[in-house]
């Protein structure tokens, strides 16, 4: 984005602090920002530092982070400044337990959770976000579809579009899918007359 590529996560060296960091082209740090997420456990602080999702729009200079797919995405300017948050409703999270009955973990996901499944720009910088409901489909206990909203990058105002399968791309208003049952494929879904 602008010149610059931008990655999410924790440095297991700790040579960086923060969690979204900045690179030019050429693999110079420019910046880091964000706390990781602290645990007596090295190896939780690592994994939950490092879950989550992330997009960039560069005509906005808006980069996007989703943590531990929170119902919360919020928008960063390219100097690490909050530009806005969305919180989304109606949304029974994924839980991750840190510590459960003298154990450290995650537990398994359960029907009927939801968890955000993609965030995306499409080629107008404008971002996609897309939760899923787990549903019970046998061992693979897979996300199947889900509330889809389109938010300005500049301002964080969404738009509510429908429920719709996994989205992975929108571009001149085709959504792309991907599917991996019964075979790898990916779905091609037309727009709807009188949208873009």
């Amino acid at each position: 984005m602008n010149g610059n590529y931008w990655v999410y996560g924790i440095d297991p060296e700790y040579e960086y602090e923060g969690v979204l960091h900045k690179f030019t082209y050429d693999g110079e740090h420019v910046a880091s920002f964000l706390e990781y997420y602290q645990s007596p456990n090295e190896a939780m602080s690592l994994n939950m530092s490092r879950m989550g999702l992330m997009a960039c729009s560069e005509t906005n200079g808006i980069v996007v982070l989703n943590r531990v797919w929170a119902p919360v995405v919020t928008g960063y300017r390219e100097n690490g400044e909050v530009a806005w948050h969305v919180k989304f409703a109606d949304f029974d999270p994924t839980y991750f337990a840190e510590y459960e009955d003298g154990d450290w973990g995650f537990n398994p996901l359960k029907p009927g959770q939801r968890r955000l499944e993609t965030i995306f720009t499409d080629p107008a910088g404008d971002l996609y976000v897309q939760y899923v409901t787990i549903q019970e489909r046998g061992a693979d206990r897979g996300p199947n579809y889900g509330p889809l909203f389109k938010i300005d990058a500049r301002t964080g105002l969404g738009t509510y579009l429908g429920s719709a399968p996994s989205v992975e791309g929108i571009d001149s208003g085709y959504g792309f899918s991907i599917a991996n049952d019964p075979f790898p494929q990916v779905v091609i879904h037309k727009p709807k007359a009188g949208t873009n």
